[in-house]
């Protein structure tokens, strides 16, 4: 791949993408983990071995939408995230219309740090202007309004498997969905698989996923919704 994504008035940086892999959770996260992380080793070392243990962190991400959800229509998430006393703001987007690549691996992603958790401030919209532009929609905020739609509460526990040049992080979520409009309340259990390297290869990253996903069967169900979509459709 190129250093960018060129089509029409965009571009997108390769750095830009993130390569994931989502699945919901029928049954709790710790009966899971051993399963899930072991496969990964045997796969990539060949034998029985060990994980490397990251983190657990409490992550709370507002996202932010128009009053008639314009950013979900047009596969847009816009979020505030909050670690600890860290906020990012965060904009990801499909890849669909962009450049035609389709399914649950590919999305646009792009991050910056904040000094304050304030969403309506001239560096949010500053961010929020250039991803637009550079996904093509540079005219979306001349007639948008933004507003709070969706709140996001997630323990994560992390993990990382590393050999050579594969590297993934691995993460399993204990997510709550809170609806902003509605007031309604869900939870959920999820898998994230993400490429964390460039030279990891998407080919085999694809072929582990393929020998969990036979391993384990009917306790995890491919997803191709963002938190963000889900949210939205589970607590409308």
């Amino acid at each position: 791949m190129s250093n960018n994504i060129s089509n029409n008035n965009y571009k997108i940086r390769s750095k830009d993408i993130e390569v994931e892999a989502k699945y919901l959770l029928h049954t709790d996260v710790t009966s899971v983990k051993e399963q899930v992380l072991q496969c990964f080793i045997e796969d990539m070392f060949k034998v029985k071995g060990t994980f490397s243990y990251d983190d657990i962190i409490f992550i709370n991400d507002v996202y932010y939408d128009t009053v008639d959800r314009q950013l979900l229509k047009k596969g847009i998430s816009l979020r505030l995230r909050h670690k600890g006393d860290r906020t990012f703001i965060t904009f990801k987007s499909s890849l669909n219309h962009l450049t035609g690549q389709r399914g649950q691996m590919e999305r646009f992603e792009r991050e910056r740090k904040i000094p304050a958790p304030d969403f309506f401030s001239d560096e949010c919209a500053e961010f929020i202007m250039r991803c637009l532009h550079d996904i093509g929609e540079s005219d979306f905020l001349v007639t948008h309004d933004f507003v709070k739609a969706v709140t996001i509460w997630n323990k994560r526990c992390l993990y990382k498997v590393k050999k050579d040049a594969e590297n993934y992080q691995v993460a399993l979520d204990d997510v709550t969905y809170f609806n902003e409009v509605t007031k309604k309340k869900c939870s959920e259990q999820q898998l994230e698989i993400e490429k964390r390297s460039k030279a990891t290869s998407v080919k085999q990253m694809l072929k582990t996923i393929k020998k969990l996903e036979v391993r384990l069967g009917k306790i995890i169900e491919p997803c191709s919704e963002s938190k963000f979509e889900r949210a939205c459709r589970l607590t409308t």
